[in-house]
């Protein structure tokens, strides 16, 4: 299933535009909360064993030790280890 409009992530069929948001999340080393820094968790990481050792993210495809696409709802803040888009740290994320 490939067209100009698929693209392959980690051996699934995204949008080309998806396949440049993943990428580029994986430039966003740390989100800066509360005015410092804290690094961000790689999928295989965190608190909760999602079985990334096993399949890929469930949300946005991403493989143990990779990051997880920025607005994941698998990804893990850092600074509280609540869910990273539901938790109340701030909306002080920005590239680090």
């Amino acid at each position: 299933m490939s067209d100009d409009r698929t693209a392959l992530l980690n051996g699934y069929p995204v949008t080309p535009e998806y396949l440049e948001r993943f990428e580029q999340s994986q430039s966003v080393l740390a989100y800066e909360i509360a005015g410092a820094e804290w690094p961000r968790i790689r999928y295989g990481k965190e608190q909760d064993d999602w079985g990334a050792h096993e399949h890929s993210c469930h949300d946005c495809r991403a493989v143990a030790g990779q990051f997880h696409a920025i607005g994941c709802d698998v990804e893990e803040c850092p600074r509280c280890g609540g869910q990273a888009i539901m938790c109340d740290c701030g909306d002080e994320e920005e590239e680090g």
